[in-house]
């Protein structure tokens, strides 16, 4: 007996509308207590991180993630325009950012590893 598929392939979940798909989901009732929870386990790592430069990197609409981070220098990079986006993003696909390495002390990749194939 086969299993059903709980989870789609990657090939019909990429694509430019993933980040309105994710952005949607994450207004909704589980999305917000995944938020909530992402939020709380965040509130207990990040005061512990030192650096100078802080990126958030993620899928959908930017989504403030580091308030509880001591660091000062916090920026978004993501893949498609918000009209509302935070004045510290930038707009860059994740595997083309053009920042020097060694650069970033701190990375949080909010998500952005569940849509890449490589």
């Amino acid at each position: 007996m086969d299993l059903p598929r709980l989870i789609k392939p990657f090939k019909h979940v990429q694509g430019p509308l993933i980040h309105d798909q994710v952005t949607e989901w994450y207004k909704g009732p589980l999305g917000q207590r995944v938020l909530t929870s992402e939020k709380e386990i965040l509130s207990q790592i990040l005061p512990s991180m030192f650096g100078y430069h802080l990126m958030q990197l993620g899928v959908g609409q930017p989504e403030e993630l580091t308030d509880c981070s001591p660091i000062t220098h916090k920026f978004f990079v993501y893949e498609k325009d918000f009209g509302d986006k935070p004045a510290s993003a930038v707009k860059s696909r994740p595997t083309q950012i053009a920042i020097e390495s060694g650069t970033i002390d701190v990375a949080l990749l909010h998500h952005t590893l569940d849509f890449e194939t490589n």
